[in-house]
């Protein structure tokens, strides 16, 4: 029985050095980050009555996903996290509606959103760097 023991002894230390080198897990906000990246543009638009179902105004920060995002309203109500690259802008905003005309990655937002975002206001027409995910809701 002695010896069954001793015979475990490397085995274990060998276990502790594997977790005591096992890399240290990144938070779920990092992962959804960079795992969820989306590269694309933004413009704005005049909200009102969404696809989601809720009526909206120009200082809500709304945006519209692209059709094929939109899923038939599977994100509607998440939010999502926005980064302007050129200026370092970062906002958060909710999905609240369809853009039937915006490519992958397009994002349409409210005015209030968009002159948050972009550099230039509203007069900008579009960003044309922006990087952004889904948040883990």
């Amino acid at each position: 029985m002695q010896f069954r023991q001793l015979a475990l002894l490397p085995l274990l230390a060998l276990c502790t050095l594997c977790v005591y080198a096992a890399p240290v897990p990144r938070s779920a906000a990092v992962e959804i980050k960079r795992d969820g990246l989306i590269q694309g543009v933004a413009s704005w638009f005049e909200v009102g009555l969404g696809a989601c179902g809720g009526t909206n105004t120009g200082s809500d920060f709304i945006v519209a996903l692209p059709t094929d995002q939109y899923q038939s309203g599977a994100h509607c109500g998440k939010s999502i996290t926005i980064i302007n690259p050129a200026n370092g802008n970062k906002q958060t905003a909710w999905v609240g509606d369809e853009c039937p005309s915006c490519q992958y990655g397009h994002l349409d937002m409210s005015k209030g959103l968009f002159s948050a975002l972009a550099s230039g206001g509203l007069d900008q027409g579009m960003i044309n760097d922006l990087q952004w995910w889904f948040d883990g809701n």
